[in-house]
């Protein structure tokens, strides 16, 4: 497929104009009145400042300008590549002034106190003179979440009486921050040393430290039941932690910095995934994204941030106000409450919200470890398929994908056949590396696609075995959930492993016949015609898009697992064949979701330069094209879509995932009722 000519638009409204400037660089003072600067994405001086932040400390006198070292964090791999996957956008505050990392710990936690008085006293002087009805009134419909001062998050991890889970309870330290040592003179020096996460506030309480499990089964009721109790491992946690982080990853290298403890980029992937999926995300405020005067700023008012207990304010607010409707109606709360195993123990949780991710070891490649989580059949029989495996893209790792397991889980409480999840070698939580990449010219062109989806075969081997008693691979029947490359793998696993793949629902998939460039017109060519520009699109813009998306999405530009999509193309040239291989005499069942275009348009026009017109024009128009062909891959009455999916980005699970479990639900169904 040729991208030369305009094709039709496939509806939608165009984005308006976003503004796109320079990071902004403010200076606020502390609680000591040292001044500090806050670096953000968005310029001008109507954007609000974005509530999510990442403290940056420098030790001794700085050789660099803070601003730009704070401007180099933001625009990193790390920040920006986990950015497009969960969309959550940061700013850097940037101090100076400090000798250890005691006086950076010390000062954070009285800057935090300090920031949450300033809020307590716009609040009271707000609300001076007003009567308690007057004052809730104001503090709901004029105040919301306005701050008088730049916000620190109040804690990064949820309180332990909220913990359920004990086995999967993840981060448990309220705050931390990022220093850069003394020693280090620029970003490049940063990139080859690294810096410090420094994590403290450690929130564990007793009850955290033991998790307990049923023995020998249910006991008469009255009588006493034996119950497992185990070490959590929590108590190996320190008061103050200091991790060592890795920035190689920058510059595309795979050597890690010597004694470093984890990347940058799993630093920050590992504390936005404690967040909450409703808080710190954009809001879309139309006046903050073209920089004009607004007096009602959707960012600034929104209350989707934590509180004090790692909740979400307003999710929180609205469920209290709930409750107290239903005591109005004299109605008994209902409050979940998980049914005691044994009699006379305490209340033991049986259902894990979060998969329990653990560490496999591929025959294959015995010396590197793989993360994975495997989640057991709800189903009494066998089911058709015995296995869902969810397959990754690039940017968002399989932790991105619980949101649409609990979905499903909701829709199909009984039922469900086994589930698969897996970081690729060098993504996410596998942070070994290929072993086969050893030695590799290029480490971000290390190998290609097929030599993931061998990889993949002989993880789905094992896991039939080992869980599932399940001898032959080629016997177990395979429904494929993948999102970006992982559509581009999941097409190649099947045509490798022919009549193995039952179902697969395609959430947004990588372009294959495209170098991603030639998808925009070159304005410079001589064969150019400028009257063909639709309304709203300039010549300087296709400049832009053309630059902006080679430097991103070109297959030239590799990957820091080392994934390459240079022969892509050749593997794959066709959205619309190979047609994928029919399983026992029968077409297998193709869902095709594609990204809501006037979010994508806005989103990318926002994150990446790019004007909303053009991606309307172009890329929305050339990807749905692309989709319609996937679309073809199976016979007409196994193939549904493409569809838009609403409020949808490329990283469908993460932006809708109960979207993408009501597919799944329904391919499920499908397949059960052969």
């Amino acid at each position: 497929m040729t991208s030369p000519e305009r094709r039709k638009s496939t509806g939608g409204t165009a984005p308006y104009k976003v503004f796109i400037g320079n990071p902004s660089y403010g200076e606020f003072k502390d609680h000591t009145g040292r001044p500090y600067d806050v670096v953000a994405s968005r310029a001008g001086p109507n954007a609000a400042i974005v509530k999510l932040s990442i403290q940056l400390y420098c030790l001794g006198e700085p050789k660099f300008d803070p601003h730009g070292m704070g401007s180099s964090l933001l625009h990193s791999d790390a920040v920006v590549g986990w950015g497009n996957a969960r969309n959550h956008w940061p700013r850097i505050d940037v101090y100076t002034g400090f000798d250890t990392v005691k006086e950076c710990i010390e000062h954070h936690r009285r800057e935090k106190a300090f920031r949450k008085e300033a809020i307590k006293k716009m609040k009271d002087d707000a609300v001076t003179g007003l009567s308690e009805a007057e004052a809730k009134e104001k503090l709901a419909t004029e105040i919301q979440g306005k701050e008088p001062l730049p916000h620190i998050v109040p804690s990064w991890c949820e309180s332990a009486r909220f913990v359920e889970n004990r086995w999967w309870v993840g981060n448990r330290y309220r705050s931390w921050i990022l220093v850069i040592p003394a020693e280090r003179s620029s970003w490049e020096d940063v990139i080859d040393h690294g810096l410090l996460q420094v994590k403290f506030d450690l929130d564990v309480s007793p009850a955290l430290l033991v998790s307990e499990s049923q023995l020998f089964g249910l006991t008469p009721e009255g009588e006493d039941g034996w119950v497992l109790a185990e070490k959590t491992g929590l108590e190996k946690l320190k008061p103050v932690d200091v991790l060592h982080l890795c920035a190689r990853e920058e510059r595309g290298a795979s050597e890690s910095t010597p004694g470093s403890d984890k990347t940058l980029f799993n630093a920050w992937y590992d504390a936005t995934m404690q967040l909450r999926g409703c808080t710190y995300m954009p809001t879309g405020c139309k006046g903050c994204r073209t920089n004009e005067p607004h007096d009602y700023c959707e960012q600034e008012m929104d209350e989707h941030f934590n509180d004090e207990d790692g909740q979400c304010l307003a999710c929180r607010r609205e469920e209290g106000e709930e409750e107290r409707r239903r005591k109005q109606q004299n109605e008994q709360p209902t409050l979940t409450t998980p049914s005691p195993l044994v009699s006379n123990t305490k209340i033991i949780m049986t259902d894990q919200a979060t998969p329990k991710f653990e560490f496999i070891r591929l025959r294959t490649k015995p010396s590197a470890q793989l993360s994975h989580s495997f989640t057991a059949p709800t189903a009494t029989k066998p089911t058709n398929p015995p296995l869902i495996v969810f397959v990754n893209g690039l940017g968002a790792p399989q932790a991105g994908w619980i949101a649409t397991m609990n979905k499903l889980k909701e829709l199909s409480p009984q039922g469900l056949p086994a589930m698969l999840t897996f970081d690729r070698f060098g993504q996410g939580q596998t942070t070994d590396r290929d072993p086969n990449d050893e030695g590799a010219a290029d480490p971000a062109h290390a190998h290609d696609c097929m030599a993931v989806v061998q990889d993949v075969r002989q993880l789905i081997t094992q896991i039939l075995k080992e869980k599932l008693g399940i001898d032959d691979p080629d016997g177990a029947k395979l429904l494929l959930v993948a999102n970006s490359i992982g559509c581009a793998l999941t097409r190649l696993y099947a045509a490798e492993y022919p009549g193995t793949v039952d179902g697969a629902i395609l959430l947004d998939s990588v372009l294959t016949d495209t170098d991603f460039v030639s998808v925009f017109p070159d304005p410079d060519a001589e064969d150019f015609d400028p009257t063909t520009l639709p309304p709203g699109v300039t010549a300087d813009n296709l400049r832009v898009a053309r630059e902006e998306t080679a430097k991103r999405f070109h297959p030239s530009v590799g990957s820091r697992e080392g994934l390459s999509r240079k022969n892509l193309t050749q593997l794959l040239g066709h959205s619309d064949s190979p047609a994928l291989p029919k399983v026992d005499g029968k077409d297998p069942y193709i869902t095709v979701l594609g990204h809501d275009f006037n979010y994508f348009a806005e989103r990318t026009g926002t994150d990446f330069n790019i004007p909303g017109e053009a991606v309307q024009a172009y890329m929305n128009t050339y990807w749905h094209h692309y989709n319609e062909g996937l679309a073809k891959l199976t016979s007409s009455e196994k193939s549904e879509g493409p569809i838009q999916v609403p409020n949808a980005g490329h990283f469908i699970q993460l932006d809708n995932p109960g979207f993408v479990a009501e597919k799944l639900h329904d391919m499920l169904q499908k397949l059960a009722n052969e």
